[in-house]
């Protein structure tokens, strides 16, 4: 089976610094914003996922469970932005801070996902986990003023996922149909 899931987030922050105190950015490679006696700060920052799976499939049945296991390949595409500007009590930009890094990588990935019904209906709870090990490329920039900073490196970054929710399903002819909502919790390590 072939498999995709995509995830974007985008934030901004926006701060009055009272007189007398201090505007402190985020520190990308090193380098930060520190504001004494400006009026305020904005910080904006964006992520995203692009994650797809191709995998072999096994389905085992007993008399109430039903399990799937998978084995293939995982790649990810993870990116961020950052972006930090200090401003005067009238507004006017002092200094600006802009950020970004990512990381492209692929490797092995496996899962084991569990259904049970309910009673003698169509519906069932479910459970999955799932673990994949990506090898890739990690490259990370850094902008402050007239300032530049550039890192990259080999990574290796492992991935855990797990699930669990209630789904309904409905044999149709040689096809079944399914519809399932469930909770999920990731953790993608460094």
């Amino acid at each position: 089976r072939l498999g995709w899931w995509g995830f974007a987030n985008q934030t901004s922050e926006f701060s009055v610094i009272p007189a007398g105190g201090n505007g402190v950015s985020a520190a990308p490679l090193g380098l930060q914003l520190f504001g004494k006696n400006a009026g305020s700060m904005a910080a904006a920052a964006k992520l995203r996922f692009d994650v797809w799976d191709i995998e072999a499939t096994e389905l085992l049945e007993s008399s109430s469970w039903y399990f799937l296991l998978t084995g293939g390949l995982r790649y990810a595409h993870i990116s961020q932005d950052y972006a930090a500007v200090l401003a005067s009590g009238a507004g006017t930009p002092l200094a600006a801070l802009a950020s970004g890094h990512n990381f492209n990588g692929a490797g092995p990935t496996v899962s084991v996902t569990g259904k049970r019904p309910i009673g003698q209906t169509n519906l069932y709870v479910f459970g999955s986990a799932r673990g994949s090990v990506l090898f890739g490329n990690a490259k990370q920039t850094a902008v402050l003023g007239s300032t530049d900073a550039y890192a990259c490196a080999d990574a290796v970054v492992p991935e855990a996922e797990f699930e669990i929710g209630l789904g309904y399903h409905r044999t149709m002819g040689r096809g079944r149909f399914f519809a399932q909502a469930g909770l999920i919790g990731d953790v993608w390590y460094e």
